[in-house]
């Protein structure tokens, strides 16, 4: 079967771990989102270029102050 996984190669973790994520603050409503729920690419985004929230975005707020155009490699 294909990606089958026998039951010795799982790893074992305790449920009360906790697991630091990272948080970015929106620059339009200042709500806290984490940054995987807010989309939020520390990688790809500017500290100059303000950070809009996609509840912010799908409520209108300008999408030309937070949106990068994406360059394709040619």
């Amino acid at each position: 079967m294909l990606g089958a996984r026998a039951q010795s190669d799982l790893e074992k973790k305790r449920n009360d771990e906790e697991t630091e994520e990272g948080w970015v603050q929106c620059d339009h409503c200042e709500r806290w989102v984490h940054q995987i729920c807010g989309l939020f690419n520390k990688g790809r985004n500017d500290e100059d270029m303000p950070y809009i929230c996609p509840m912010c975005l799908l409520d209108g707020a300008p999408r030309a102050a937070c949106v990068t155009p994406l360059v394709h490699p040619v």
